[in-house]
């Protein structure tokens, strides 16, 4: 069984590795994987495990975690999200960042402006210009009030005897306050602005940080909107109510009208259309569908009204799966994370070591204790490693995101990470790789007869316009893709379409019609051709010739015959 966390309170990779220990250590656990950029723990662990003791054993290390999450279930729902609730999380870290990093600034600026040109305040308080008590008592405020979070890590991670990022920062920073409060009475040099915008800038750092992570994350939103909200549900009685999506189940009957997106995955029942499944498949042009076929959630129903039986639940739907495969995605790591994950586990004890070794030297060189202490203090506050434990997640997060906006999907990091080598992409697929507005190429009219041209009244035009007139006559009334393609070339070219009537749709097939006053004509696929027993032997050339080129091709039969082609693309 797998369980997903959100983790609150992560702020470097060293976080990440703690809690993947934690985790693991978990009687039952099989695997954990904790990304610090997504911000999401995955446990891999028995399905007879409490969940509650996963929660607990992040708690126990001093983070929060949010409730379990499982976005599956949720890829067509009307209700809010556990990704969406993930999403809204992130706009409040941006809100309360954003509001620590003002309140920050807005203390540490004056201390340093003090401490920089050397303002002075009429007076004196035990020895000292009350301009740098006033400096220290503002640096004390950004290192008690907005660092506070920061601080309630360390200590709790300390009782723990681990460290993480804000280890450092509360060492270095807080060093520096003692120290120069110390030298305040005894009029050594002072430090209080360096802590107090030390930490502002960390604030402004971990800001961008969670606008970053909001900003990737809006991916597998966009995804989730894909999918409709409500779905028309036909009662027993023939009634049809307007219901949620997460309320409909398997065996349900919903009706799904023109223009509309299936609500789930199903099968047609009742009714014939055309439907467009570019999200899915990357064909520009609808497929046709009729009673028996299976239809798609979040795909669009382009024409006639369908009936559909559900035949999977939300969770289980191909949009759901498209969903969980872009969140598995941006939860591994790629083989760069993980050593980056290897150094991140064991940099904040070396940096401490390191610093405690700065010091040390630095004293038994000069035997000052001024000069010691910020050396040591610099070691610590530069050293943070965010930089080293986020670049790769992050970049898996957007490059996923992205892929997925495009209609790319990406299973791995590694998979990603190995895509930098790739120099030559190869489709199998004809007419997925286009601009989505289909647009005449061909026109095939040389079997076209001449008494034809008279009876339609297009004497006087060459054969390819007369050919166009009859193809605009027969797809004056139709919504498909293919048909504008047509109508947008005649218009184009001036050519006015030939009257029709008695116009039929025959969906995935083409259309047939009554041109002039007794002409039947037929303008479809080969298949539809076959099916009305036109013979396609005199234009099998060229229709073998246009098809080997990827172009779509209709056949217009006047009179029982194949008297042209048209070639779309």
């Amino acid at each position: 069984m797998k369980t997903t966390l959100p983790i609150k309170g992560m702020h470097c990779a060293s976080c990440a590795i703690k809690i993947e220990r934690a985790l693991s250590k978990v009687e039952g656990v099989a695997s954990a994987h904790v990304n610090y950029a997504t911000e999401k723990a995955t446990v891999e662990h028995d399905d007879g495990l409490d969940v509650a003791l996963l929660h607990q054993a992040v708690h126990d290390l001093g983070y929060k975690t949010g409730d379990e999450e499982n976005p599956n279930d949720h890829a067509h729902s009307s209700k809010p999200t556990a990704h969406s609730s993930s999403h809204m999380a992130h706009g409040d870290d941006m809100k309360t960042a954003a509001r620590r990093t003002i309140i920050a600034f807005l203390f540490a600026i004056p201390s340093f402006v003090i401490a920089t040109f050397g303002i002075e305040i009429p007076g004196d308080v035990a020895g000292r210009n009350p301009a740098e008590w006033l400096s220290g008592i503002l640096a004390t405020i950004v290192f008690l009030w907005p660092a506070l979070s920061m601080h309630k890590t360390t200590f709790k991670q300390a009782r723990r005897f681990t460290a993480g990022m804000d280890t450092l920062i509360t060492l270095g920073t807080g060093a520096a306050i003692i120290f120069s409060w110390w030298q305040i009475f005894a009029g050594g040099h002072l430090y209080f602005e360096t802590a107090a915008v030390i930490i502002a800038f960390i604030l402004l750092g971990r800001y961008f940080e969670a606008r970053s992570k909001g900003k990737a994350g809006e991916a597998i939103k966009k995804l989730l909107e894909l999918g409709a909200k409500t779905a028309h549900r036909m009662g027993e009685n023939g009634a049809v109510e307007d219901v949620p999506i997460d309320t409909l189940r398997v065996g349900d009957r919903v009706l799904v009208k023109p223009g509309e997106k299936i609500p789930l995955d199903g099968e047609i029942i009742e009714g014939s259309s055309s439907v467009d499944e570019s999200m899915l498949t990357g064909e520009s042009v609808p497929v046709g569908k009729s009673a028996g076929d299976m239809v798609y959630g979040a795909t669009l129903n382009a024409q006639g009204a369908l009936t559909v039986r559900i035949t999977k639940e939300p969770g289980d739907t191909v949009l759901a799966q498209i969903v969980k495969l872009v969140e598995d995605a941006q939860g591994q790591k790629a083989p760069i994370q993980k050593l980056a994950d290897k150094i991140s586990g064991v940099f904040v004890p070396v940096v401490i070591v390191v610093s405690i070794v700065t010091f040390i030297i630095w004293f038994l060189a000069t035997g000052d204790l001024n000069a010691s202490i910020i050396p040591a203090v610099a070691v610590l506050v530069i050293a943070c490693p965010c930089a080293l434990g986020l670049a790769t997640p992050t970049a898996i997060l957007v490059g996923t995101g992205r892929g997925a906006q495009n209609g790319i999907l990406i299973k791995s990091g590694e998979a990603l990470e190995r895509a930098r080598g790739i120099h030559t992409v190869m489709f199998d697929k004809t007419g997925t790789l286009t601009e989505g507005k289909p647009r005449v190429t061909d026109l095939i009219s040389s079997h076209l007869d001449s008494t034809v041209a008279e009876k339609l009244a297009l004497t006087g035009s060459d054969p390819d316009r007369c050919l166009l007139a009859i193809a605009a006559g027969l797809e004056a009334s139709s919504e498909h893709p293919l048909a504008t393609a047509v109508l947008h070339e005649a218009k184009a070219r001036g050519v006015k379409p030939v009257e029709s009537s008695s116009f039929t749709s025959v969906t995935g097939r083409g259309v047939r019609a009554t041109l002039g006053k007794t002409m039947p004509a037929l303008l479809g696929n080969p298949v539809f051709m076959a099916e009305e027993g036109i013979g396609l032997t005199e234009v099998s050339d060229d229709l073998a010739r246009l098809q080997e080129e990827g172009k779509t091709v209709v056949v217009v039969a006047l009179n029982g015959q194949a008297t042209g082609l048209i070639a779309i693309a």
